[in-house]
């Protein structure tokens, strides 16, 4: 079995607090180069955090999901996606229990804060 060759990637900019979105087909390689700050146009805006990856076999779909999620309807999806690990990230959080309570029936319930809500 072939192994999905392109990487559609969201990075979080904890200075600026915005996206960045790209694909590549060597995810591993791109990580490293923003990490290292190889990318002069995003080192002013590191550091980043990888919150989202997803992979596909050709190059054109990738294209198009990236094109997607640069789209304002594509960020709001991407912000509605991950609204507790951008929390999480914001508030230094690291463990994605501590957004939730157990009650007395053993049943994980969420809790949901209704000005959060756009």
């Amino acid at each position: 079995m072939e192994h999905p060759k392109y990487a559609v990637y969201v990075l979080y900019s904890q200075k600026d607090h915005l996206f960045y979105i790209g694909y590549t087909a060597n995810f591993n390689r791109r990580m490293e180069e923003y990490a290292d700050g190889i990318s002069k146009s995003k080192a002013c805006r590191r550091p980043f955090v990888c919150v989202f990856c997803e992979y596909y076999l050709c190059r054109i779909d990738a294209m198009r999901r990236e094109k997607y999620f640069k789209t304002s309807a594509g960020k709001r999806v991407l912000r509605l996606m991950l609204s507790d690990t951008l929390r999480n990230i914001d508030t230094g959080t690291t463990d994605p229990m501590l957004d939730f309570d157990y009650k007395e029936n053993d049943k994980m319930v969420a809790f949901f804060d209704p000005n959060e809500v756009d």
